[in-house]
């Protein structure tokens, strides 16, 4: 499944300048599901911005697009990593969904509303979980344990 966004390393080392591309780099891209936080950014920006703060229905709003669209993360990650390709898939799909919910928390809005919002907390987490998840390299299916 094609990617609306592609990773390009910005060095100018050996590697930028023969075109290669950073395979840690573009497996972090695939992990942040850019497809479901830019709505996420975007809905709860509007939500923000056209209530008052803690009220019951901002609350509901916010809790509401982040269900959503943390669904809408499962499903486009289910749809990226398919079974018949990887050996563990659940690994790669757990990472993106926990890049999503660690990304909306340090966007501020839902954890803000709830009182839960800690700027350390929100600079920190999104830095390790991006080097931990970077670590990290699904293993494709070989053609024999296919069947094919």
């Amino acid at each position: 499944m094609a990617r609306a966004v592609t990773a390009v390393s910005g060095g100018r080392g050996a590697r930028a300048q023969s075109g290669e591309r950073d395979p840690a780099l573009e497996q972090l891209a695939k992990f942040f599901p850019i497809e479901t936080s830019g709505p996420y950014l975007a809905i709860s920006t509007v939500f923000i911005q056209g209530t008052n703060a803690h009220t019951i229905s901002r609350t509901v709003e916010l809790w509401v697009t982040f269900g959503v669209l943390l669904v809408a993360t499962f499903v486009f990650l289910l749809k990226l990593y398919p079974d018949a390709e990887y050996k563990h898939r659940w690994v790669p799909i757990t990472i993106g969904i926990g890049a999503f919910t660690i990304w909306a928390y340090a966007s501020g809005g839902l954890a803000q509303e709830i009182d839960l919002y800690n700027a350390g907390l929100a600079l920190g987490l999104p830095a390790l979980y991006a080097v931990v998840a970077s670590l990290y390299v699904p293993e494709k299916r070989r053609i024999a344990e296919n069947g094919e």
